[in-house]
């Protein structure tokens, strides 16, 4: 019987054993991949024109999708067309830029046309520049009838095109040897998909005040950095602060915007031109423009401040006044007698009055009437009598500069913020500011100063022209 029994539990166990072989045969045969397909789709989209422009013909894309074609009239020396059109990579492969054209100006044309085609951000577009499968770039061409012509005549029916040619780069956007992501300013927000779990590097850079002369520039934006850990699949928020308008019309009442994401904006009295606000940088696990995560500051990974407008009291030949560097736990103040103070951690900048303009000045009046900065969003100038509107315009930042008031002062810059307290290796630099006490020190207001300035993106300089944002994962 026990023989029998051995028996019957060894082709039992047979059994089985061919039976999972059997089991294992047919999963090897009928089992499917699936393969992901290979989507090329890189294409120019979504034409706008630049509100200021002359009035012409909205520009169109050809049916490829890789050109541009517009047609245009200029009048007189300061007239200008420009647009911005966006080159989107639809696809699931990255691109490489293989080549650009446009059209070449010729006889009266060359010698009267300044005809420039680069990114949003004014950086120069080179071949081999890099497109990730997903993403996007803003592209502007500007037209412009040179002002340093000795005589001019209107100039009629321009035909124009610019071009672009992408090509396909050897890694595919489904492998991970991508590591650096780069945000231009573009006027608008960005968003960025995490690809893998892991430490993240994450560089902000604000954007520069408006200028008024080649003497009285715009405040710089200021440089933030640090690293922290990311999850696969979260979504982070990437808005690049625009750069804040230059005013050189040195005879017009006029509005000078603020840069993109809380640059105040800017006027000019009978004497004195004020410049626009740099806008502010920042990083976020929230959509939305700086201003607007007051009650959701935790959302913010890190935030570098735009730089003040710059100021300058021309009627008298008076001086001319740099506007204050964004950046820091504080914001640089401008300078003059009645400049803006920069934001700090805490509070928006404001008018610090050393010298009122004259006795009749009522004092408390005098600054209950000032603009003030704000949470993310820089001080905006104010009326004054009429039409007339008074003051810089104050750099954006975790708080916004103060707005530079009359005898050419200029407005301050918006303060830095590295105090999320999942960012290490953090440290904040701007130009010519105020350091934080100690060299040594680790808290959430490290702040070094600097004279290196760059347009170019660079680690610890601060930032000529729009601002900047880097995301590179470390490991």
């Amino acid at each position: 019987m026990r023989r029998h029994y051995k028996l019957f539990i060894f082709v039992l166990l047979l059994f089985l054993s061919i039976g999972f072989a059997y089991l294992t045969a047919n999963l090897d045969v009928t089992g499917t991949i699936a393969f992901r397909e290979n989507v090329w789709d890189v294409h120019l989209d979504n034409i706008v024109v630049e509100e200021d422009s002359i009035d012409a013909d909205t520009p169109t894309i050809n049916t490829d999708k890789d050109t541009v074609n517009f047609n245009i009239s200029l009048t007189r020396p300061g007239d200008y067309y420009e647009f911005y059109v966006d080159v989107v990579n639809a696809g699931t492969m990255d691109a490489t830029l293989d080549s650009t054209m446009k059209t070449t100006l010729t006889g009266n044309y060359l010698s009267n046309l300044n005809y420039n085609v680069t990114y949003y951000s004014d950086r120069t577009i080179a071949k081999g520049d890099l497109l990730r499968a997903g993403c996007k770039e803003r592209i502007k061409v500007r037209v412009e009838y040179k002002y340093d012509v000795d005589t001019y005549t209107k100039l009629d029916d321009i035909n124009l095109f610019f071009k672009v040619n992408y090509i396909k780069t050897d890694t595919h956007a489904s492998t991970y040897n991508a590591k650096v992501w780069n945000f231009d300013s573009k006027g608008e927000e960005d968003t960025f998909t995490v690809p893998k779990t892991g430490k993240y590097k994450l560089e902000v850079w604000g954007a520069q005040g408006g200028s008024v002369s080649q003497v009285a520039i715009g405040g710089y934006g200021g440089y933030s950095v640090g690293t922290i850990n990311l999850t696969k699949d979260s979504i982070i928020y990437i808005n690049s602060g625009g750069r804040g308008e230059s005013n050189t019309d040195l005879t017009n009442h006029y509005i000078s915007a603020g840069g993109y994401n809380g640059g105040g904006f800017a006027g000019a009295d009978s004497q004195t031109v004020w410049a626009g606000g740099g806008g502010a940088t920042q990083i976020s696990n929230s959509s939305g423009l700086l201003k607007t995560l007051s009650s959701n500051r935790n959302s913010l990974l890190i935030v570098s401040g735009g730089g003040g407008g710059a100021s300058w009291h021309w009627f008298v030949n008076g001086p001319q006044n740099m506007g204050g560097s964004g950046g820091g736990y504080i914001g640089s103040d401008g300078s003059g007698s009645l400049y803006g103070t920069g934001g700090t951690q805490i509070a928006g900048g404001w008018v610090t009055v050393t010298d009122l303009p004259n006795s009749s000045y009522d004092y408390n009046r005098f600054q209950n009437m000032i603009n003030k900065g704000q949470f993310g969003k820089g001080s905006d100038a104010f009326a004054q009598g009429g039409n007339y509107v008074t003051g810089g315009g104050g750099g954006a930042g975790f708080y916004g500069g103060g707005s530079g008031y009359t005898s050419g002062s200029s407005a301050g810059g918006g303060s830095g913020y590295i105090g999320n307290t999942n960012l290490t290796d953090k440290i904040m630099y701007c130009y010519n500011c105020q350091s934080s006490e100690s060299e040594e020190d680790e808290t959430n207001i490290k702040t070094r100063s600097t004279t290196n300035v760059s347009e170019t993106p660079t680690s610890n300089y601060a930032k000529i022209g729009h601002g900047y944002a880097r995301i590179t994962y470390v490991g």
